[in-house]
């Protein structure tokens, strides 16, 4: 199933001219994004790696690279129902310069996808 996802997700990369990077933890998309990172992007990223991922967006943030260092959009993806609430409870703690899109099932990656792309070209 994630084969499918990764297919997907790096076909709509592709459609909007960009790429799809994969990376399991947090601290690979630290170390990618401070050294090859091109915006603007769309981070995609799971309930359990989102809070280290925007802890490390917000050290960018405060470090001076300002608001264009960010995503354009960062959708988590949340695979019950249980986690896309605590997920969406947690966004609301957020700024809303995040622009945080909670998911729970991966049709609505595809469909979020798929908006986004129809709008602008990014680096996925």
């Amino acid at each position: 199933e994630q084969e499918e996802i990764r297919k997907g997700l790096a076909s709509a990369a592709r459609k909007a001219g960009g790429k799809l990077m994969c990376v399991r933890k947090a601290a690979k998309f630290s170390a990618w994004f401070s050294a090859k990172c091109r915006l603007p992007l769309v981070l995609v990223v799971d309930w359990r790696e989102v809070k280290p991922c925007m802890e490390y967006l917000d050290t960018v943030k405060e470090a001076g690279n300002g608001f264009n260092s960010m995503p354009a959009v960062v959708v988590v993806l949340a695979g019950t129902p249980a986690i896309f609430k605590r997920a969406s409870a947690w966004a609301k703690t957020r700024s809303a310069e995040d622009r945080m899109v909670i998911v729970q099932d991966f049709s609505d990656v595809h469909e979020l996808m798929d908006d986004i792309t129809k709008h602008t070209s990014l680096d996925v």
